[in-house]
């Protein structure tokens, strides 16, 4: 029998094959296209992996080998497979490439979770993996949920908000999951991925992944900062029609009711989901820095392989989000940006400037109603040496008209320049008579306010406000009785102070101006649209998380405009128009024959005093403005 066939040289063979000679020299994808199963638990297509599937990977999976690359950064929209990517480098080191390794993700519990969920039934589902980090079976074994040892190497799963654990180990390679989910500081430490990078310093040869879709806004976002300094590649793809080669990108999908297309740049054709196959098995990326060392990638849901997010799930999630914006919940449309375009939010009132919003001015003359309003509103701001009063026309869908804007020079001390806000609150416009208004109380004439309501008919619904800026307070907020008697009894039909949500009123009114429902004339002066700009929207974080506020502007521009449009806002939230059915509104509105507004800047003291039209009572209207 020759030494070839002796079973005990044929044991010391496989010995030595398996534990002394080197190993067969795999890149990352052609170990995963060798010996990765992807279990039900992690993919929605199980089984080997197939990058003829997501052909957008390949370049990245070469890159997990080139010695030239320490950093990728993964910008990308949800289930797009950069998870699938970090998970595919985490098996390889395990089975074929051994070396310490650590992943980050956003907090411990996130950890526990992730190594329960993705990386158990990883290493479940592949026989190399089981065999190298086998099930703990006592109180001292090495693995544990969140430290995993196997032959030559240790993986370590952590979260951003330990500073303990991101210095646990040096780490040849290390993975950051979802790092705009991360503290901006771990434990008065730093930011969590410097600490964790500085335990790859002892390294000559290393590498870590940054992936995340961007979830920060606009300026504030890790992941977008790390993706800008980097390579900046993206995906270009053919045209089907005429192979011009471009980027999938939100603004060019057109749709309506039966279609769902895409405009290619090059020709303007059509091109439906179904090429997008073809499309992407023919792309190629592209780096717009192409000399930066850091490798970063974006991709959007548009390239969502075939059969997994389609256009039309898109469009509809896109137009969900819409009809939710418009009335002042921005959250939907913020998401749909980061997890599926895969880009920051930037605050509306950062896109939109003064001029843009002069640009767009209408040609109304100012003191005019424009045929689609039906209701006419009023609120007066009340400043030390003047009255402002703005009056804004309501249609059926939303839209909002400035009809006139008056600045009354007077002293609010003095009741008789009250008369001019009496006359001004009556005046009629083309017909119609302002159905409601409301004072500002902030200033520092509360009390000569209260005393103005409270000798105002309750019949013409003018109402005592105040704005707060608390985080998450309604647009119509509650009243409170400021009529009380001397042993504190409320005094019936008394003057009663409302509160408004001025970050709600004002989420709305800048919702609806990107909507393009905001009106105005070109007879408003340049200031005007100044002040309608003058704040912007920043994070507030509270004990109940993060909460959006409004704040002014450095520069000391004035806001008055932007006050009386909110307050415009809430004067139909009082009403109650939101809940108004269609039919209601083409009932309201039937204009008298027109008569010449006094639109001038001091409206005449002993104007003559009109019965107020009071529209017919809807279910849930309230009257008692008092």
């Amino acid at each position: 029998m020759g030494a070839a066939e002796r079973p005990e040289a044929a044991f010391v063979s496989e010995l030595f094959r398996r534990f002394f000679w080197p190993p067969e020299d795999l890149t990352v994808y052609e170990w995963a296209e060798s010996k990765l199963y992807l279990p039900r638990e992690m993919s929605a297509e199980p089984g080997p992996i197939r990058l003829d599937r997501t052909p957008y990977l390949r370049q990245i999976f070469a890159d997990l080998n080139n010695p030239h690359v320490d950093e990728i950064v993964l910008m990308f929209a949800t289930q797009l497979g950069k998870t699938t990517a970090l998970l595919a480098l985490l098996g390889y080191v395990v089975d074929h490439d051994p070396a310490p390794v650590m992943m980050v993700l956003p907090t411990i519990d996130v950890a526990k979770k992730f190594s329960k969920q993705r990386i158990a039934p990883l290493i479940e589902a592949n026989k190399c993996l089981r065999d190298a980090i086998p099930v703990a079976r006592s109180r001292d074994s090495e693995n544990t949920l969140l430290v995993k040892a196997f032959p030559g190497g240790m993986l370590v799963i952590t979260g951003a908000n330990s500073p303990s654990g991101l210095a646990s180990m040096p780490a040849k390679v290390l993975l950051f999951d979802e790092v705009d989910d991360y503290p901006e500081d771990a434990g008065g430490q730093g930011e969590p991925t410097r600490i964790a990078t500085a335990r790859q310093d002892t390294f000559a040869r290393r590498l870590r992944i940054k992936s995340s879709t961007p979830k920060r806004p606009k300026g504030r976002s890790m992941i977008e900062a790390d993706f800008e300094r980097g390579t900046r590649f993206r995906y270009y793809v053919p045209c089907p029609h005429c192979g011009a080669m471009q980027t999938l990108r939100w603004p060019r999908l057109l749709f309506d009711e039966a279609t769902v297309a895409y405009t290619c740049e090059g020709c303007a054709a059509l091109i439906f989901e179904p090429s997008k196959t073809g499309m992407l098995a023919a792309g190629e990326w592209r780096a717009e820095n192409p000399e930066a060392r850091s490798r970063s990638y974006h991709l959007n849901s548009l390239y969502s392989p075939l059969g997994w997010l389609s256009w039309q799930t898109l469009v509809r999630e896109w137009e969900t989000a819409g009809e939710r914006a418009e009335f002042g919940d921005h959250a939907p449309r913020r998401t749909f940006i980061n997890t599926r375009l895969a880009e920051t939010w930037e605050e509306q009132s950062e896109r939109i400037a003064a001029t843009d919003l002069e640009e767009a001015a209408e040609d109304y003359r100012l003191g005019t109603v424009p045929e689609p309003v039906k209701l006419l509103v009023a609120f007066v701001d009340v400043q030390d040496n003047r009255f402002e009063v703005g009056v804004w026309g309501f249609g059926p869908d939303d839209d909002m008209y400035t009809v006139a804007h008056l600045v009354i020079p007077a002293d609010p001390g003095l009741d008789a320049d009250w008369d001019k806000v009496d006359a001004a609150l009556q005046t009629k416009y083309d017909g119609l008579e302002i159905t409601a208004a409301a004072i500002d109380t902030g200033g520092h004439y509360t009390h000569e306010v209260y005393r103005f309501v409270r000798k105002i008919p309750a019949r013409r619904k003018v109402a005592a406000t105040k704005g707060y800026d608390r985080p998450g307070m309604p647009i119509l907020g509650r009243a409170s009785a400021v009529d009380v008697n001397w042993k504190g009894g409320v005094i019936k039909n008394g003057v009663k102070l409302w509160s408004v949500g001025v970050n709600a009123a004002k989420d709305l009114l800048f919702a609806r101006i990107v909507a393009g429902r905001v009106h105005t004339s070109k007879d408003l002066p340049a200031d005007w649209f100044k002040q309608m700009t003058a704040e912007h929207r920043i994070e507030k974080r509270t004990a109940r998380g993060v909460r959006y506020v409004w704040v002014k502007r450095a520069g000391g521009v004035r806001n008055e405009a932007l006050d009386i449009a909110a307050g415009a806002i809430w004067c139909m939230e009082r009403l109650g128009a939101s809940r108004w059915p269609k039919g209601y509104w083409a009932r309201i509105g039937k204009r008298k024959p027109a008569e010449t507004p006094a639109v001038d800047d001091t409206p005449p003291v002993n104007a003559p005093k009109k019965t107020a039209w009071i529209p017919p009572r809807p279910r849930g209207f309230v009257t008692n403005w008092r």
